[in-house]
């Protein structure tokens, strides 16, 4: 990786699935504490994160639980599912009260990837408005939905950053994606993409092989996830560059834990990385307060 890199590595969860559980070790999660810098502070900055596997239905939605992002933030959106197709009708977001009201902050389509019947899609949102905040306690958070043309098993991992350019087309800077199987130990990623300074970089892995990995040299891990009804694994990780340069994203799954993963069937792993540009200056940080009545009306 060229240039001083700062990890944004937010331990956010480490939620893994009982049968993941069982063949990982704790050496092989290689989570450790969170990783913070001065220096990204003064630019873009994590702020919140959520997540939810084991859904099935036509949709999956998602509260920021138990508050909202900060008006102006960037949302990364990663939804999961087993299948081969794309079949995501758009990522929308609400209100979580009954009716989930929409909100309607354009999420836009980044990287989608499929292999060996699993897929992946990431999505983004600039400057996102139009919810109540401060979040009133335990209501009306924001919420995210990925809004799918058929039934499918799987979940969204979603994360709010402060900090990065309000305007999508200036946020988004370089993205790639690459998939592949294995059947022992090997190090894997989407490939190299060039990095502005300053700018955040997420890597995102999703495998039905139930086993360990390693995260990315000089990313920090955010979330780590299992489904063992739907069989994978997946695995975010950032990290916010101080000098213009390159990232490469691998992960060192270890395959041959999964006695499933053999040379005739070997596991499938996806991974997609994406960077986002920090702003020029904050965008505005704009309102619209709910009324205390209003919201009542609903319940």
């Amino acid at each position: 990786m060229a240039g001083r890199t700062i990890v944004a590595g937010f331990l956010g969860a480490a939620l893994l699935a009982a049968g993941c559980r069982d063949a990982v070790s704790p050496e092989r999660r290689a989570l450790g504490a969170p990783q913070l810098d001065a220096v990204a502070g003064s630019g873009i900055a994590f702020d919140t994160l959520n997540s939810t596997l084991n859904q099935r239905g036509d949709f999956f939605i998602k509260g920021f639980n138990p508050r909202s992002p900060h008006p102006g933030d960037a949302i990364i959106v990663s939804v999961f599912w087993v299948g081969s197709t794309n079949i995501i009708d758009s990522v929308t977001d609400h209100i979580a009260r009954p009716g989930f009201p929409p909100v309607g902050n354009k999420y836009n389509l980044v990287e989608y990837v499929t292999a060996g019947g699993i897929s992946m899609a990431t999505y983004v949102a600039t400057n996102v408005q139009n919810y109540p905040y401060p979040t009133p306690p335990n209501e009306d958070v924001l919420a995210v939905r990925a809004n799918l043309s058929t039934v499918a098993s799987g979940g969204i991992m979603m994360a709010a950053w402060s900090g990065v350019d309000g305007v999508f087309a200036q946020a988004m800077g370089a993205h790639r994606s690459g998939s592949g199987a294995a059947s022992s130990e090997v190090l894997v990623g989407p490939g190299a993409i060039p990095v502005n300074a300053g700018a955040l970089a997420y890597a995102v892995t999703m495998s039905n092989g139930m086993v360990g990995r390693i995260p990315p040299a000089g990313f920090g891990n955010m979330l780590t996830l299992g489904d063992g009804t739907a069989r994978f694994v997946t695995e975010a990780d950032t990290a916010v560059q101080a000098n213009p340069g390159s990232v490469d994203p691998q992960w060192r799954w270890f395959y041959q834990d999964d006695p499933t993963c053999t040379p005739a069937t070997p596991c499938t792993w996806l991974a997609s990385v994406l960077a986002l540009n920090r702003g020029g200056s904050a965008p505005p940080r704009t309102n619209r307060r709910w009324p205390r009545s209003a919201r009542a009306a609903v319940r």
